[in-house]
């Protein structure tokens, strides 16, 4: 037992030095001031294009809404309506893949 602490103390006394990362490194900080108004601008970007994103899907979305009220009105399901709807809702599954 006592060679194995002997072993231990050894390697903690810093004979073969192990570098350990400095969290106050400049190149790897997040939070440097001169990045933010960088990230910021990517961020405003970034937003600005998610938002253009679903004003796009928006309308056939607003479609299979109204698609489903009229379904409502006339309550029942007619082959026209499944077509279409099928088709809105193709067409929604595209926009939301396009906007992820």
């Amino acid at each position: 037992m006592r060679r194995a602490k002997g072993t231990q103390s050894a390697a903690s006394s810093g004979s073969t030095p192990q570098p350990s990362p400095s969290p106050n490194t400049q190149s790897n900080s997040p939070s440097d001031p001169a990045d933010i108004p960088l990230l910021l601008k990517q961020l405003r970007k970034l937003v600005k294009e998610s938002h253009e994103a679903g004003l796009k899907s928006e309308p056939n979305l607003n479609n299979i809404a109204k698609t489903h009220e009229k379904m409502r009105a006339e309550q029942k399901t007619t082959p026209y309506y499944k077509s279409k709807l099928k088709g809105l809702y193709q067409s929604a599954m595209a926009d939301a893949e396009a906007e992820a």
